[in-house]
């Protein structure tokens, strides 16, 4: 936020007092519980942010590489494996990229989210605990509950199989990772993440249609996807089953031609 902040309004003087200060935890409830305000009974020993993708946890058993937070840690899935549940299948609908129906139902993206949020959170979908590296090269692990974020993006990542060629999606695959990098480390407003989007956007041109997952404890499995821009139901071939599109001919020819390149590499070196 300081970055973006400094990007924006350079003549500004930032107020963190937060990290100015120092507080440590035991400082933060202290202040807390000096003015009456309640703090969760797992407040002292875990610190959790809430935000509209989820929720992170962080407490002693993050601090080092080993071992996982308990049960009772977790906060949106806390009773996801208490008693049995049988599985639900629900339809997600996406129209040019954008997530925009559930079960039929038309919705806005963001009310959508937190409707698939409580459906995974409720199977223990989307839980994790993360390593990584900071913007100044240490370590960190964080715990992290986002179901939406989960079925949404294998959703969404499924439908993009579907509608889009090969090259589109390895394209896009080489610079989500970059950008997102920019967006973690502050760099949002750098006019090269403009650039990436308009990519992007264009890439979702025909990402539309719908995805069916089905949930089960710990899992959210994609079942199917359906739609007008479907490029397999575009082809007269079927995968195993008939070419429809060349003859065997053309096969034999197109072949040769790709193994072009591993003959003359072969033939090279046996001039040695």
């Amino acid at each position: 936020f300081e970055v973006a902040l400094r990007t924006l309004a350079p003549e500004l003087t930032i107020l963190a007092p937060v990290r100015d200060q120092a507080f440590k935890r035991p400082d933060q409830l202290k202040f807390l519980q000096d003015r009456n305000l309640t703090v969760p009974p797992y407040g002292a020993a875990y610190s959790v942010n809430r935000g509209l993708w989820g929720v992170t946890i962080g407490g002693k058993e993050t601090l080092t590489s080993e071992g996982g937070i308990p049960e009772h840690a977790w906060v949106l899935s806390k009773d996801a494996f208490s008693k049995p549940q049988p599985a639900e299948s629900h339809t997600i609908g996406f129209e040019k990229g954008v997530p925009s129906s559930l079960d039929g139902a038309k919705s806005d993206p963001v009310a959508l989210i937190e409707k698939v949020e409580a459906i995974g959170a409720k199977f223990g979908v989307g839980r994790g605990i993360h390593l990584g590296d900071t913007i100044i090269g240490t370590k960190g692990r964080v715990a992290f509950e986002a179901p939406a974020a989960e079925v949404l993006i294998n959703a969404h990542r499924e439908l993009e199989k579907l509608v889009m060629t090969g090259r589109q999606q390895r394209v896009k695959e080489m610079l989500s990772g970059p950008y997102g990098d920019l967006v973690h480390e502050g760099q949002h407003l750098d006019p090269v993440c403009r650039d990436i989007e308009a990519l992007f956007v264009a890439s979702q041109a025909r990402v539309t249609g719908e995805v069916k997952v089905l949930f089960r404890p710990g899992n959210a499995f994609i079942e199917g996807v359906t739609s007008p821009y479907s490029i397999m139901a575009a082809s007269k071939g079927v995968y195993g089953e008939a070419a429809g599109e060349w003859t065997a001919a053309d096969a034999l020819g197109f072949s040769k031609m790709v193994g072009l390149p591993g003959m003359f590499w072969t033939r090279a070196g046996m001039k040695k």
